[in-house]
């Protein structure tokens, strides 16, 4: 074995076990069966790495392409975990990731799609969410060939994974700002699709003057009748309480009031320099009741101190929630790692979920260091 294959079978060795670790860690918090989960994981992790690589031989000029290409081909699907908490506990947890590169961002796509598809006839909901995953890709996606341009590592689509017992629970994101369709009318394509309406949301936020973005759409896969979507919104934070205010008129359940006081609580407790700048907004909409909001805060990956880690810890606590898990969780993430690579710290996000009800609903998104 060569230098390069050592380096990279060592760290991506390394990688994959501390997801592993993870995956056990949690599953045994959340009683479930541990070994079940990790095996499940692993299985899963597999199916989403299978994509057709380059062939060829390698540019000779280019001094980087082996390492490259070594890393690529060797590369196990990167994971970002999620936890819930709720009911006073660390109640459930999910992983996300967007597989593994290939040659190019169509056929990178199309694997994703085929993946993803044989997952859902195996550990999913079965045949009619494979088929809401293959419309609304296919509506999302028009013309593959259009995007021959970008790099195969853009983020189009991100699927996320949910433990519930003999099967998991499965959420496509996709990326709806590829494509050259007109945004709004994609927006509603896919939420047609699934009977839904945007319940006037999308005009309200690009009205308000709070420079919102629209990024994408989130499709849940749930095996059952119910349709879910989420729409995410990219709004700095000086802009955060007014788009509150804004989306929260005559949506009388979510309890504005409260909304904006525990927005205000949760960044009393995350503020700090390592503290993006802007936050997303999820407009959750379902066919079997009103909608939902999340909003989410998330963390610089290139800060290198335990600001983040804090901030999380911090806020659980004041909430009612046992800390030491994720502390824990965190030093899973870093176990091992003297010298991070392009990420420096594990935290990437803390979400809360509207409306708070009885003990607000939280979310922390972290990912393993390599």
């Amino acid at each position: 074995m060569d230098f390069i294959d050592q380096m990279v079978a060592q760290n991506l060795g390394d990688y994959e076990s501390r997801c592993e670790d993870a995956v056990r860690f949690l599953a045994q918090t959340c009683s479930f069966n541990a070994d079940q989960e990790v095996q499940r994981f692993k299985r899963l992790m597999e199916t989403m790495g299978q994509v057709p690589q380059a062939e060829g031989h390698l540019d000779p000029n280019n001094p980087f392409a082996a390492l490259q290409a070594k890393v690529i081909e060797a590369m196990p699907p990167v994971v970002e975990f999620v936890t819930t908490h709720a009911a006073s506990k660390l109640q459930g947890f999910a992983y996300l990731t967007e597989g593994r590169p290939g040659k190019d961002l169509p056929s990178t796509l199309m694997a994703k799609l085929e993946n993803t598809f044989r997952i859902c006839l195996t550990d999913g909901g079965g045949m009619e969410d494979g088929e809401v995953l293959a419309d609304t890709f296919k509506l999302v996606f028009p013309d593959l060939g259009q995007l021959a341009n970008h790099s195969p590592l853009a983020q189009a689509m991100l699927m996320g994974f949910v433990p519930r017992g003999e099967k998991v629970g499965l959420k496509t994101y996709f990326n709806t700002r590829l494509g050259g369709t007109k945004h709004s009318d994609l927006v509603r394509e896919v939420l047609s699709r699934l009977s839904l309406s945007d319940a006037g949301f999308y005009d309200r936020l690009y009205e308000s003057g709070t420079q919102a973005k629209f990024v994408g759409v989130g499709v849940d896969l749930e095996g059952d009748a119910h349709k879910r979507a989420k729409l995410y919104v990219k709004i700095p934070q000086s802009q955060v309480s007014r788009a509150l205010d804004i989306v929260l008129q005559g949506q009388n359940h979510l309890e504005p009031a409260q909304a904006e006081q525990e927005y205000q609580s949760l960044l009393e407790c995350v503020q700090s320099d390592a503290l993006c700048d802007e936050f997303e907004l999820a407009i959750s909409l379902r066919s079997d009741a009103l909608p939902t909001f999340k909003l989410t805060s998330f963390f610089l990956s290139e800060d290198t101190t335990d600001a983040a880690e804090k901030g999380v810890l911090r806020y659980l606590e004041l909430k009612g929630y046992e800390a030491q898990p994720l502390s824990d969780l965190f030093n899973i993430m870093k176990k091992g790692v003297t010298e991070p690579g392009v990420k420096k710290q594990p935290v990437h996000g803390l979400g809360i979920e509207f409306p708070i009800g009885e003990q607000v609903k939280v979310n922390t998104y972290f990912n393993p260091l390599v």
